[in-house]
């Protein structure tokens, strides 16, 4: 069974009135009509622009290195845990390579205020479950309690990318270093500064 990674139960946004509560099969897989999406958003809760922003970040980030990471925003989740939810999805949609099991979901529902990121086990090696907390803690928490969630998105995928792409260039390294080619090594940051130190 897949290790999941470590959920956090947070203060978020004031639950709105009324919220939509959607499960993992109500939730548009927006790569089906576009491959550069990965942002699926059904509330509209974020802005046109900061969906553009995301969607190019991960989109590259694929380009780079294969990964596939995707962002959900249920405005609700309903009496699901979010780690049923995130699993269910994380299914239901296939996402990552399958010979390399190297997807990433982040699910943040504002309503049920939770959030949850789920990688697959091809990814687990930087995204481990210390780290996931860390992400959230760091990036989700303090952008919520001031109800911003297009801030949530923004940090908490670009720390992903970042640590992400470290995984990627060490591996490069590695694959040098065994050709026999000779290289300068230089150490590699996981962004200690943000919260996310091996430990």
């Amino acid at each position: 069974m897949r290790r999941l990674s470590v959920i956090i139960s947070v203060l978020l946004l004031r639950v709105v009135a009324f919220a939509q509560v959607m499960t993992p099969s109500d939730m548009p897989d927006v790569q089906i009509a576009d491959r550069r999406e990965y942002v699926s958003d059904p509330g509209g809760l974020l802005s046109p622009d900061l969906k553009s922003e995301v969607n190019r970040r991960l989109y590259e980030l694929r380009q780079r290195t294969t990964v596939e990471a995707v962002v959900a925003i249920p405005p609700e989740i309903g009496d699901m845990s979010p780690q049923e939810w995130c699993e269910e999805l994380f299914t239901d949609w296939g996402i990552g390579k399958s010979d390399k099991d190297n997807g990433v979901l982040l699910m943040i529902s504002p309503g049920s205020r939770c959030a949850f990121i789920m990688p697959g086990y091809g990814v687990e090696g930087v995204l481990t479950d210390i780290a996931c907390k860390k992400i959230v803690t760091h990036a989700i928490v303090p952008a919520m309690r001031e109800n911003d969630l297009g801030a949530a998105v923004n940090e908490a995928t670009r720390l992903m990318v970042s640590a992400l792409e470290s995984l990627m260039n060490c591996a490069r390294l590695n694959r040098i270093i065994s050709a026999g080619l000779s290289v300068i090594l230089i150490p590699l940051s996981y962004g200690n500064s943000y919260g996310l130190s091996r430990v």
